[in-house]
């Protein structure tokens, strides 16, 4: 009997089976007699897969090259044990620009120690994100070292990269809303983090690390792999409120020129307030440093501003 399954209903379960997808089916016949059957579905992190109706998938024969390269993409999988995480997965790199003269008034003020200054500006960045309902530590991790952000899914499926998307996009605007300039991406790849240990590697960090670095804007955008990875999931990114754009990079990645890559612009009154909030942010950067404003920070400012005036895209909610 077949061991895979494609799926041709998931009207009940949108962000865990995508219609149309071919799912690796586990035996279990006490599921079977009840007209169940158990898959490995989007959710990968659960080794013993869920139970569906069997009435939401055919059996399929598969040749044994594409049953091999999938047995394979199971195997790579990202796990979860503890503090642990190791295999593809999603994640989301962030960078906090002028990290040095944010430092330098925090003393300048003389009201609090590095302690205070974490947790009013870091902590709570989290906590906000918590109380509003973007963000889960169950369903995606957050780290940070300095002016750098790590968000991180437990795996590479449909639902993580909901989860992620929204925890990011939103990091993003709330720290704009602190009045923080930042550039970010959004990654996928092979990564392991042990937390307990402080071990963090792998192509999902170097990958969103390398298209957020390069930025000479402020802005989140999505990777190259991460963009073909998304579309393979039948994804339409600009139905997330992103963009294509032609993003400003300070250098050339290997052949990769900023061409046909992905940026977040939301819609309606919260792009008017992330308008406004940079605006308000170039006003005082070129106040207090002219000069320096001129020889640095006046392109990244109008490239960015310039973009969210931009006509808006199509708005539809991330669990289609």
């Amino acid at each position: 009997m077949s061991r895979f399954v494609i799926c041709i209903n998931n009207g009940s379960n949108p962000a865990s089976l995508i219609l149309g997808k071919v799912y690796r089916k586990l035996p279990d016949e006490s599921a079977e007699a009840q007209r169940m059957i158990r898959v490995i579905d989007e959710d990968k992190s659960e080794p013993d897969g869920y139970l569906y109706p069997a009435s939401m998938f055919v059996q399929i024969e598969l040749p044994e090259v594409a049953k091999e390269a999938l047995m394979r993409s199971h195997e790579q999988t990202a796990w979860m044990k503890g503090s642990k995480v190791y295999g593809n997965c999603w994640l989301a790199y962030f960078d906090i620009l002028g990290f040095k003269n944010i430092l330098h008034n925090h003393y300048a003020m003389k009201t609090a120690g590095l302690d205070a200054f974490a947790g009013v500006h870091y902590r709570d960045v989290f906590g906000e994100l918590k109380r509003v309902g973007k963000y889960s530590p169950d369903d995606v991790t957050a780290i940070w070292f300095s002016d750098t952000f790590i968000l991180f899914a437990h795996d590479d499926s449909h639902r993580s990269l909901v989860s992620i998307n929204q925890a990011a996009t939103h990091f993003f605007e709330e720290v704009i809303s602190q009045g923080w300039a930042l550039r970010g991406a959004l990654g996928i790849g092979e990564f392991y983090a042990d937390q307990s240990n402080g071990v963090f590697l792998g192509q999902a960090l170097v990958d969103a690390y390398r298209y957020a670095e390069n930025q000479d804007w402020i802005g989140f955008i999505v990777t190259r792999d991460a963009c073909a990875a998304i579309r393979q999931m039948g994804v339409i990114l600009n139905r997330w409120e992103y963009v294509e754009h032609d993003i400003p990079f300070r250098k050339r990645l290997g052949d990769n020129d900023g061409s046909g890559l992905y940026a977040y612009r939301p819609n309606g009154l919260l792009r008017e307030i992330l308008l406004s909030r940079i605006q308000e942010m170039q006003s005082h950067t070129q106040n207090e440093c002219p000069e320096e404003y001129e020889l640095r920070h006046k392109s990244k400012y109008e490239r960015t501003i310039a973009f969210l005036k931009a006509g808006p895209p199509d708005s539809v909610s991330q669990t289609e």
